[in-house]
């Protein structure tokens, strides 16, 4: 199993209140400013990420192009989300799960799962 040292209860809680984010994103449409839990949440992942594995060093990135989508906002490349928003914020998610060290694996999503259960 893959965890990363700064993976604690205030990482999960992150992690869950993006993954409410995304859900909402997914099913409801986009969100609705301030959404100040999701800005707090995004702040905390980014200030424990390190380098992406694989891909480079840490960027703002990800955090700011999930932020975009879940908003409805056109993403940097000037394209309208759409429909497609949520997968391309699945994907923003997924790298920033990398860059924590808590990447998408079935022990974590089942650990992440477990603190959402509780």
């Amino acid at each position: 199993m893959i965890v990363s040292m700064t993976v604690d209860r205030t990482c999960l809680l992150a992690l869950w209140i993006v993954e409410q984010a995304l859900h909402d994103c997914q099913y409801v449409g986009p969100l609705k400013p301030p959404q100040l839990g999701l800005r707090l949440a995004l702040a905390h992942l980014y200030e424990i990420a390190g380098d992406d594995p694989g891909v480079g060093p840490r960027t703002r990135d990800p955090f700011d192009q999930l932020w975009a989508l879940v908003m409805g906002r056109p993403d940097r490349s000037g394209g309208d989300p759409g429909a497609a928003r949520s997968s391309y914020a699945r994907t923003e998610y997924a790298r920033i799960r990398r860059m924590i060290g808590f990447p998408q694996t079935l022990e974590n999503d089942e650990r992440l799962r477990a603190f959402m259960d509780q």
